[in-house]
C-alpha cells in the first residue's frame, strides 16, 4: 500500500506517456514533489492519500488496471498509432482496447486479417445493418452471418465473419471457435445495453459461447466500468486524440419539455442547422414529437423501424436524405453509426440519458462543423447535489447479491409450502437484484446485471445532478455551461389548440397500440 521507491518510479513512468508532461517543468520536479507528499502524522503518502488528493481535485477515481496510454495525432487511426509505437497488431490480441469514435477500431479488424493471412477472425458488432456495411466496405473480405437462412450462408472455413451478439452463439455451433479470434466492437454494452432481457439473455449466452475462442479483444469508444470478476486482469490499451469537433452542451429547464423541443428544432431547421433529438421512449413521447412536427420531413429511427428505408440509408451510408429536416431517435442511432454531414448539429436531450449515451450519439457526426446539445430537464424535477461513486456502489449490491445467493442455495426446502415460499422469493428477486440462476436452481449474481444497476443508478443521480453529469461530460470533450436557462411561465413554448387536440388522439392510439401488444 506505501509506493516507496518502486511505486514512485511507476507513477514517473505513467505519466511520461504524456507529452504535455515531458515538456512541462512537472517533469524535472517530479521526484521532489512526490517526496514532498506527506500524511499529517508526517509519514509517506500513500495510495490512498493519492486517491483522496485526487477525488478533492475533481478526479473521478477508478480501479486501476494494467494497461497503457498512447496519444494518437489528429486524424489518426489506431492501426498508424501501433505502428508508430512499434506495436504489433499480434500483441493487442486479448486485450480491452479503448479508442476514441472515429479512430478506426473495426479497420483495425480488416488489417489484422490482411497482415495475419493465417488467422481467422469473428467480429461482434450491434446491428445487422452494420454487418451489412462492413461487408460492403470490405469488399467481400468479410462473410457476415445473422438472421435468417439467407445471411447465413457459410462453409465453416472462412476467415472474416462478421456477426451480432444474438447469432454469435447459433454461429459458435458452425465454426470450429477454437480457431478463431473473436473482436467485440462496442463492447461498453456489457455495462450500457444489459437493462433489457432479451439482450441480458443474449450477452450471458455469448460470454459463455467466447470461452471457446483462441482469443477474445474487446474494442470501445467509450471504456464503461465492468465489475464482472473476468475483466478485473485484462490488459487494457487506452488510446487518446485530439479533439476533431467542438462540442458544446447546455442545460435548460423547462415547464413543457417536448414543446421546447419542437420550438428548438424549427428554429434550428430554420438556421441551417441539423438537427437530432434523443429520446428515451419509443412510444408516446416519439407520437407527440411526430405529431407536432407533422408538417417537417422527419426520420425517425427506433428499433421498431429498422427496416424503413430511411433507416436503412442513414446507418448503411451514413448519409442523411436532403429532404430530412429533422431526426428522431432512440440510442439506437450510437450502436456503431458514422453519420457524414457537414453542417451544424443541435442535439437535444429528452428524458434521463447517461453521460455516456450522449458522448456516443454526438460523436457519430463524424464531419460535422460543430456539435451543440441542449440537455433539457423538467424545471419540477427533485434536484440533488449527491455525488456517485459507482465502484462503492457496485461493491454494495454486489454484497447484497451475494448475501440472498448464500441464504437461496444454501435453504432447506423440506416441504412443499417450503419449496414453493422460497420460489415466490426467488422470482421478486430476480426482478429486484442482479442475481441469474443455473440449471441445477443455484443462485449467481449476474455480473452484467450488476453493471447495468451501476450504470441506471449513475443515469438517475446525473438527471439530478448537472454539475455531476456536466464533470462526465467534459472528460468526453464537451465545453459545458453548468448554469441552467430557465424558461417558465408566459416564456415557456406550448403547443397551439389544434395541436393538442391531435396530440391526445396520437397518443390515446399509442397507448391502445402497447396494450394490445401486452
Amino acid at each position: 500500500n506505501a509506493f516507496g521507491d518502486d511505486g514512485k518510479q511507476t507513477a514517473f513512468d505513467l505519466l511520461n506517456n504524456s507529452a504535455a508532461f515531458r515538456s512541462s517543468n512537472y517533469s524535472k520536479n517530479f521526484y521532489r514533489k512526490f517526496d514532498s507528499l506527506k500524511r499529517s502524522n508526517g509519514k509517506q503518502a500513500t495510495g490512498a492519500t493519492l486517491v483522496y488528493l485526487a477525488q478533492k481535485s475533481g478526479y473521478s477515481v477508478t480501479t486501476a488496471r494494467p494497461g497503457r496510454v498512447l496519444q494518437a495525432n489528429a486524424g489518426e487511426y489506431l492501426t498508424a498509432v501501433l505502428d508508430r509505437h512499434q506495436i504489433a497488431l499480434d500483441d493487442v490480441i486479448g486485450k480491452y482496447i479503448v479508442s476514441p469514435t472515429g479512430t478506426g477500431k473495426t479497420t483495425l479488424v480488416a488489417e489484422y486479417v490482411r497482415r495475419y493471412p493465417d488467422r481467422r477472425v469473428v467480429l461482434v458488432v450491434p446491428t445487422k445493418n452494420l454487418c451489412d456495411r462492413i461487408v460492403e466496405r470490405t469488399h467481400g473480405a468479410a462473410v457476415k452471418f445473422y438472421g435468417g437462412r439467407e445471411n447465413r450462408q457459410i462453409t465453416g472455413d472462412e476467415l472474416f465473419i462478421v456477426t451480432t451478439v444474438h447469432s454469435f452463439v447459433p454461429l459458435s455451433t458452425r465454426i470450429d471457435l477454437q480457431q478463431y479470434d473473436v473482436f467485440f466492437d462496442e463492447s461498453h454494452a456489457l455495462t450500457a445495453d444489459t437493462s433489457r432481457p432479451y439482450k441480458l439473455d443474449a450477452l450471458r449466452l455469448f460470454y459463455a459461447a467466447k470461452n471457446g475462442a483462441r482469443s477474445i479483444t474487446y474494442l470501445t469508444g467509450t471504456a464503461l466500468y465492468n465489475f464482472h470478476p473476468d475483466f478485473k486482469q485484462v490488459e487494457r490499451l487506452v488510446v487518446t486524440a485530439p479533439q476533431r469537433i467542438t462540442k458544446t452542451a447546455q442545460y435548460w429547464d423547462v415547464k413543457n419539455i417536448l414543446a421546447t423541443v419542437v420550438e428548438g428544432v424549427r428554429r434550428s431547421d430554420a438556421k441551417g442547422r441539423r438537427s437530432v433529438v434523443l429520446v428515451n421512449d419509443k412510444s408516446l413521447k416519439l407520437a407527440e414529437l411526430e405529431t407536432a412536427l407533422a408538417d417537417l420531413r422527419l426520420a425517425v429511427l427506433n428499433s421498431d423501424r429498422k427496416d424503413d428505408a430511411i433507416f436503412q440509408q442513414i446507418t448503411r451510408t451514413g448519409e442523411i436524405p436532403g429532404d430530412v429536416q429533422a431526426i428522431i431517435t432512440t440510442t439506437v442511432l450510437k450502436e456503431g453509426n458514422d453519420i457524414y454531414d457537414d453542417r451544424a448539429f443541435d442535439v437535444f436531450i429528452v428524458g434521463a440519458h447517461h453521460s455516456s449515451a450522449i458522448e456516443q450519439l454526438t460523436a457519430r457526426f463524424r464531419t460535422a462543423q460543430e456539435v451543440t446539445a441542449y440537455i433539457i430537464k423538467s424545471s419540477d424535477r427533485v434536484r440533488s447535489d449527491r455525488t456517485f461513486n459507482p465502484y462503492s456502489f457496485g461493491k454494495l449490491v454486489e454484497q447484497r447479491a451475494q448475501a440472498f445467493c448464500d441464504e437461496h442455495n444454501n435453504q432447506n426446502s423440506s416441504d412443499d409450502t417450503t419449496a414453493i415460499f422460497y420460489e415466490r422469493e426467488l422470482r421478486l428477486a430476480i426482478q429486484e437484484r442482479p442475481v441469474v440462476i443455473d440449471q441445477d436452481g443455484r443462485a449467481s449474481v449476474c455480473y452484467f446485471a450488476l453493471s447495468n444497476d451501476v450504470f441506471r443508478q449513475e443515469t438517475g443521480v446525473e438527471y439530478a445532478n448537472n454539475e455531476y453529469q456536466a464533470r462526465n461530460l467534459r472528460r468526453y470533450g464537451f465545453d459545458v455551461t453548468t448554469t441552467s436557462k430557465t424558461i417558465t411561465g408566459d416564456q415557456a413554448p406550448t403547443h397551439d389548440d389544434a395541436t393538442v387536440a391531435a396530440i391526445k388522439v396520437a397518443r390515446t392510439e399509442c397507448k391502445e397500440i402497447k396494450q394490445k401488444a401486452h
